[in-house]
Parts: C-alpha cells; sequence; structure tokens
C-alpha cells in the first residue's frame, strides 16, 4: 500500500512539474511563420543568461549555436545565441549535438527564444527534424 501511495504521489509532483502548453503542438507550417529565425545548427556551449524578464521575472539560459543551414532570418550569420527559460518549458540542448532550432523573438525585440510551446526543437538524428525538414522544403516550393 505504501509503494502505491508513493507512485501516486510521485506522479502527481511530475504532473505539476512537467510544462503545459494548454495548446495544442503547432504544426510546421505555423512553426515556420511565428518563428524569426529557422536554421540547423550544432551547440557549442551554453551558461546562465543576464537577460531577466521584466514582467515574469523568469531566468533564462544562453546557448551558442554554430549555424548550418540557415531557413529563415539572417543568413550572414555563422553564429546565433537563443534563449531558453530555466523551467520546466525551457527546451534543453546538449553541448556538441545539432538541432533545428526555431527561434521566435518576443515583443521586447531583443534576443531569440526557443519555448517548447512554441515549438519543440529537435536533434537533427529524430525522425521529427527529418520530417520537418521535409514539410520546410514542400512549402518553400
Amino acid at each position: 500500500m505504501k509503494h502505491i501511495l508513493l507512485l501516486v504521489a510521485l506522479s502527481i509532483h511530475l504532473t505539476i512539474l512537467a510544462c503545459d502548453c494548454d495548446q495544442p503542438t503547432p504544426s510546421v507550417k505555423s512553426k515556420l511563420n511565428n518563428s524569426k529565425a529557422v536554421f540547423t545548427g550544432t551547440i557549442i556551449s551554453s551558461k546562465k543568461s543576464n537577460f531577466k524578464d521584466t514582467l515574469t521575472g523568469k531566468s533564462y539560459n544562453e546557448f551558442f549555436i554554430s549555424v548550418h543551414t540557415t531557413i529563415k532570418g539572417d543568413s550572414t550569420k555563422k553564429e546565433m545565441v537563443v534563449l531558453t527559460e530555466e523551467s520546466d518549458c525551457g527546451i534543453f540542448l546538449k553541448i556538441g549535438e545539432p538541432y533545428l532550432i526555431y527561434a521566435f523573438e518576443t515583443s521586447q525585440k531583443g534576443p531569440l527564444f526557443i519555448v517548447q510551446c512554441h515549438a519543440n526543437c529537435p536533434p537533427l538524428s529524430s525522425e521529427m527534424a527529418k520530417k520537418d525538414l521535409e514539410e520546410i522544403k514542400r512549402l518553400k516550393k
């Protein structure tokens, strides 16, 4: 009985910690249209950001990315910096791994952000990234 109660308590705790987007997963077209920059790149490094959201007080991490291919945005940039929340809604990227990045700009005009609810940033080796890139090719025709 103690084990069952522990499992129930853990599942409630994990549910509370999970990011709740309150919206369906956006389509590739929507992710592409709503992003300021879309590109593939490898994570070079990360650090805690000095940026603080003045409305919510949220803290952020910065990811430095070596750009491979620009799909949307400034194609002259070879490195990009994106911010993600230090919360369950943030996206956790691994240094040295290549990703498909969907980054957006807030009304504060400044840094680019990545957030789970806006668009997931799948590893390039994943089926999701492969499907998204195929769909992007189709949409760009």
